[in-house]
């Protein structure tokens, strides 16, 4: 069976869809009777090594940065995925249940996801929230749970409504703001999405108070945090992105002393450090964002080292020559070029590039060192 999606579903709703299709024939269904997620920018094109011209740099730099943009979308959409499957195996164990326990409208829901229609899950999901409220404040959480399912299924402006209710159900779980900011950050409403990292940085806040010996709460401020960067970033206030990225940087770079040997503690204390080395290179200090790609390109040597086989770690490093070969001179910056281009011509012999990053990053490396 084939489904056809509107085009103002969020690629969030159609693979949600596609997961929860995946899960529909493992159900019972009785007879009617029976039944992802380090946002990179370059500088104004006058802090730059004298080697290439500026138009030149100002022209490779904004190519590379759209195609490192991608792939940090592509990493915080594949994080927020997770985040979709759980809500999806939620929906499929309730659904599973209600039909067993012989649940009309959760009957009539599986029946529409087989055939490819949403509206009676929908309806299902929003007649769960409202037996919940009907029932007391003791349900609210219960009435979130069911407008985050929402969200996942819906157009981009109904899972806003969605998200909004849940937020406005269960105001003290992170969660709802989280998802909340992402869907208006995705609707491209920068100002809204900034009053949901907001929530969502006040409850982490409170959180570390209540618990500051809570790794996951840490966690969770340093996250906050980042978005709040983020958001400063693109509205040009690198000042602000700077102290909230110097934040996050903190709180990383304690839990990766806590934890030398977890592997994504190190690589996003890495991230952290290009973060803030981004911000230093638009604001025109080369000499603290060479010092900041130093300690990020160190940690991603040794976690390269470790597992050689890792492409994300290979590429990792290509940013991280890139980065870096922007705030050097002469020699010492074609030599970040070469390292680059030597590890992205390797991973294609080894046929473990994927498509964009063969036909555009080989190019743009060979084009930047042939200038």
């Amino acid at each position: 069976m084939q489904t056809s999606y509107p085009k103002n579903h969020p690629f969030f709703f159609r693979l949600g869809v596609l997961i929860l299709l995946s899960l529909v024939p493992a159900m019972a269904v009785p007879s009617i009777t029976a039944h992802d997620h380090s946002t990179v920018i370059w500088g104004n094109g006058n802090t730059v090594n004298n080697n290439y011209s500026p138009q030149l740099l100002r022209e490779i730099s904004t190519k590379l940065d759209r195609l490192t943009q991608n792939q940090n979308k592509e990493n915080r959409l594949a994080q927020e995925n997770q985040q979709l499957k759980a809500q999806m195996r939620q929906l499929s164990q309730q659904l599973a249940r209600a039909t067993a326990n012989h649940d009309t409208a959760a009957i009539q829901a599986v029946r529409g996801l087989n055939q490819g229609n949403l509206s009676p899950t929908a309806d299902y999901l929003r007649a769960i929230a409202q037996k919940a409220r009907s029932e007391g404040i003791h349900k609210n959480a219960q009435a979130a749970e069911a407008m985050r399912q929402l969200a996942s299924i819906s157009t981009t402006a109904e899972a806003l409504k969605a998200l909004q209710s849940a937020c406005d159900y269960e105001p003290d779980n992170a969660l709802n703001w989280n998802l909340l900011g992402d869907m208006h950050l995705q609707a491209g409403d920068v100002a809204r999405a900034e009053g949901a990292y907001t929530q969502l940085l006040q409850l982490a806040q409170t959180a570390t108070r209540s618990h500051p010996n809570d790794l996951n709460a840490q966690r969770d401020l340093s996250v906050s945090y980042n978005k709040i960067g983020n958001i400063q970033q693109t509205q040009g206030d690198l000042k602000g992105a700077l102290a909230s990225y110097q934040a996050t940087h903190a709180i990383l770079k304690t839990l990766a002393q806590k934890d030398t040997g977890n592997n994504e503690a190190q690589r996003d204390l890495s991230v952290s450090y290009n973060n803030i080395g981004t911000i230093q290179q638009a604001q025109g200090d080369l000499k603290g964002a060479l010092a900041s790609y130093r300690a990020s390109l160190a940690i991603r040597q040794s976690l390269a080292q470790k597992d050689t086989g890792n492409v994300q770690g290979q590429t990792d490093l290509v940013i991280s020559y890139w980065k870096l070969a922007h705030v050097s001179q002469g020699n010492e910056s074609k030599g970040f070029l070469r390292q680059g281009l030597a590890i992205l011509e390797q991973l294609a012999r080894e046929n473990r590039l994927d498509a964009d990053q063969k036909s555009r990053w080989l190019p743009l490396f060979r084009n930047a060192l042939a200038h």
